[in-house]
């Protein structure tokens, strides 16, 4: 079977994937799934979606089969094959959505984003919490020049890998294994991008890892940092801390900011989203508080992110200003996948380490 209509290219069919398959199918588009399991899911997506909608290839060099090359790849197979599908797809001149991170190394990711503006292709990676309702809010806060610069900002992510990866198999998840770009820094970097996305590069980056040699981590065959506490320096001394857990007993997602004479937080797991004015009465201090309900976090919640995200990305596959846009984009990609190289080595390293200008830490040792 060969597509002789428009199709988008889906890689890896893990329950990221299989999310992304539905989602796209649901939005219309025909799937050339390009994997070598699967095939009692794909045998169901036909059946719910049609023959004629889905097709299910071994290997990527199936795509130069096909009447045409496709609308965009999806790339959701493991951390350590992102950059061999990316490259290969890039080359051809095919716009990329891969999910985060983008690949497992800095070179990897400053090779493949050159790569992307020689070809002029547009290359996302999925993190869609940048385009959050509790985001967009911080930053439409952040960009009223009334307000003054925050002093200290928390970013924390924690849940139960056991729970996140409750899977016989789990042994073999790239999250469990550094050496296929899994741990804590990589699997549960969105805070990272998050504050890239309000506060842009910090200054200087400090961090700390905890190795996971745990009992319940040998047990689950897990060979990376399990926990990375970071600190990201501003001007003006504000300060950003960072904490990424994944051995938490129970599910906590938040940033809280704290200003001069007001705060601001936001409770991923019930939506809660808080604004806090002081005010002087009388001598005495008192909050002025203001609530937005927020999506709840649930499942509904996240697939509602991913279907944004590509949403997003597909708006973007339509700019009549392709060359300025791929500029943009792939300066926005870069700089998350740098301050993740940086944070990198601050854990090895265990010092701070200044951020002068992106091009000084190209030639930086590789983790």
């Amino acid at each position: 079977m060969r597509f002789y209509t428009e199709y988008v290219a889906l890689f890896g069919l893990g329950y990221v994937g299989q999310r992304h398959a539905k989602n796209l199918l649901d939005l219309g588009y025909r799937l050339l799934i390009v994997t070598q399991y699967g095939q009692s899911f794909c045998h169901h997506l036909r059946g719910i979606y049609g023959d004629e909608r889905v097709l299910q290839v071994a290997h990527r060099q199936s795509i130069l089969e096909q009447s045409n090359l496709p609308l965009f790849g999806l790339i959701c197979n493991g951390t350590s094959e992102h950059y061999s599908t990316a490259l290969f797809l890039a080359d051809l001149g095919v716009d990329l959505y891969v999910e985060k991170p983008l690949t497992g190394s800095w070179s990897d990711s400053a090779s493949l984003i050159k790569l992307a503006r020689k070809r002029n292709v547009i290359i996302t990676t999925g993190y869609m919490l940048r385009h959050s309702q509790e985001v967009n809010l911080i930053k439409a806060f952040e960009s009223n020049k009334n307000i003054e610069t925050p002093c200290v900002a928390r970013l924390e992510i924690g849940l139960d890998v056991d729970l996140w990866r409750n899977d016989p198999h789990r042994r073999d998840f790239y999250s469990h294994d550094k050496k296929k770009g899994g741990g804590a820094l990589l699997d549960l970097s969105h805070e990272i991008d998050i504050a890239i996305e309000i506060w842009g590069l910090p200054k200087t980056v400090f961090a700390r890892s905890v190795p996971l040699n745990i009992p319940s981590a040998k047990d689950n065959g897990i060979s990376t940092e399990g926990a990375v506490e970071l600190i990201f320096e501003y001007s003006d001394f504000f300060l950003v801390s960072i904490g990424l857990d994944m051995f938490r007993p129970t599910y906590r997602r938040h940033i809280d900011i704290k200003y001069a004479d007001r705060f601001m937080s936001w409770n991923h797991e019930n939506g809660d989203f808080l604004i806090a004015n002081k005010k002087m009465s009388q001598d005495k201090i008192t909050w002025d508080c203001q609530e937005v309900k927020c999506e709840p976090r649930n499942a509904n919640s996240w697939n509602n992110f991913f279907v944004a995200s590509i949403k997003i990305f597909a708006d973007k596959l339509k700019s009549p200003s392709r060359t300025a846009l791929v500029d943009e984009i792939c300066d926005r990609e870069l700089a998350t996948a740098y301050l993740l190289h940086i944070s990198e080595i601050a854990c090895r390293s265990g010092t701070v380490i200044a951020l002068d200008r992106m091009s000084s830490y190209v030639a930086l040792q590789e983790p």
